[in-house]
């Protein structure tokens, strides 16, 4: 049915069934925006299950009343940290799930999410705590499971590190069994915690600190002395497929790092990718990897770009590496050029319904999540912040920010469309028919009909054909 919704749509568009990609560029982001929702306070990241069910999205503030938009806070008087649950079918709030909060002076709520290999229990990252926080005191983040079928919260499990962010799960490594392992970043402590959720059903209570296997310290050849706090700041994380191997993003020095994720210890760090290549200074932010694991697509938050590299290569180099850091060159034997050349696809170009830069250019897009089309990894979705000046910390809540849709195959943007304030957390149902964005800071999630402008854009092509 909703398929034929979609046609029926094109065919009114075009007055045939014959559309080409050119259609695209006479339509705004109202023609595929299905509906809008509320969240939390700043929604920081999301994911949806196995079946397209339901999709968890973290909330870095806390909880707000779906109605009056105020802060929901416990018998203390102290804001609740939560996690919204969306019914991906009704596109509806369905159920706010309450959380151990962090932080009263900091983050005191949820900031990345992921699901356990088997389904059984959605993961959820708090990112700090102070000495008031109820569990896992002194600054330490912390991963709440919650259960898939009942959507209660099941177990708390410690992840002794500060800034727990990125979180995820690795694929099942051969002889193994059906061990699994979850990594979790931690921004501010500069390491990464190693998890064992296979059997948190069998462990007593709701605290399964034996859940902690170790943390991991980063270490970086590419740190600024002049900074204070955090030096790496490792954010993003990606698997191969075998789970032998993991590739971990430093946003602040923009290196990369590869570790035996078996024995979790760093093999090898790739340096910052050069200006000779990038034309401008380029960080590191979030990475997704191709089904096979041959190819990953890279956010360059600093520097406006997305690039991909060859995982394969970057696999082997860092395996007779020694524990060294490979050499800068490096990167002209991983870059993978799109069909149209480029190395770098710039992503400062603005929708004509942007209500800010309306068919503009914009030097401080600022791209941070990225999904990949999870049915044929076509398609790469982009969430750009966007920020309202060069100062990191001048916010204007007025500026929207805005989501690209890049065709992997040529390289270039097929579609832009206006977001909210700061879209930051991002996710494609599994059938790649909904796209999912939310404004970091203005609480609210979007839905994107992608089955209609994949349709559109795909229509009257002889190959690629979904």
């Amino acid at each position: 049915m909703k398929h034929a919704l979609a046609l029926s749509a094109l065919y009114l568009l075009t007055g045939s069934a014959q559309a080409t990609p050119a259609d695209l560029a006479k339509m705004k982001t109202s023609d595929f925006l299905l509906s809008t929702g509320p969240t939390g306070c700043q929604a920081k990241g999301m994911k949806a299950d196995a079946k397209g069910d339901y999709l968890y999205v973290a909330e870095m503030c806390g909880a707000l009343d779906p109605v009056t938009r105020k802060a929901i806070k416990d018998a203390n008087g102290n804001r609740v940290a939560s996690v919204s649950m969306y019914n991906l079918r009704t596109l509806k709030l369905e159920k706010i799930i309450q959380t151990p909060r962090g932080a009263l002076k900091g983050i005191i709520g949820n900031t990345e999410v992921d699901m356990t290999i088997d389904d059984k229990y959605v993961l959820v990252a708090r990112a700090e705590s102070d000495g008031t926080a109820p569990l896992y005191p002194g600054g330490a983040g912390m991963v709440t499971a919650i259960r898939s079928d009942t959507h209660e919260v099941a177990k708390y499990i410690p992840v002794n590190g500060s800034g727990a962010k990125t979180i995820m799960r690795r694929p099942f490594v051969q002889g193994e069994g059906n061990r699994q392992i979850v990594y979790v970043a931690n921004y501010f402590s500069d390491d990464i915690s190693i998890l064992d959720v296979t059997n948190l059903e069998t462990i007593q209570g709701m605290r399964a600190d034996a859940a902690l296997i170790k943390r991991v310290k980063v270490k970086s050849a590419f740190i600024n002395p002049n900074k204070n706090g955090y030096k790496i700041a490792p954010r993003g994380l990606a698997f191969t497929p075998d789970g032998k191997y993991a590739i971990v993003l430093a946003t602040e020095t923009g290196s990369i790092i590869v570790m035996d994720s078996v024995n979790h210890t760093q093999l090898a760090e790739l340096p910052p990718m050069p200006t000779s290549i990038a034309g401008r200074e380029v960080n590191v932010r979030h990475i997704v990897t191709t089904n096979d694991g041959e190819v990953a697509y890279l956010s360059h938050m600093r520097g406006n770009a997305i690039s991909r590299i060859n995982v394969l290569k970057l696999i082997s180099m860092a395996r007779t590496a020694g524990g060294q850091v490979l050499p800068v060159s490096a990167w002209n034997d991983l870059l993978i050029p799109f069909a149209n050349g480029k190395k770098l696809i710039d992503v400062i170009k603005y929708p004509k319904d942007h209500p800010n830069f309306a068919n503009q250019t914009w030097q401080f897009a600022d791209p941070n999540t990225i999904v990949l089309d999870p049915v044929n990894n076509r398609y790469l979705y982009v969430s750009n912040r966007t920020r309202s000046a060069k100062d990191y910390n001048i916010i204007n809540l007025k500026i929207k920010g805005k989501i690209d849709v890049i065709d992997t195959e040529s390289g270039e943007i097929i579609f832009t469309m206006a977001g909210g304030a700061q879209p930051t957390a991002l996710e494609v149902s599994p059938d790649n028919r909904v796209l999912i964005s939310a404004g970091f800071k203005d609480d609210t999630i979007y839905f994107y009909d992608l089955e209609k402008m994949l349709s559109i854009y795909e229509s009257g092509q002889t190959t690629g054909l979904r």
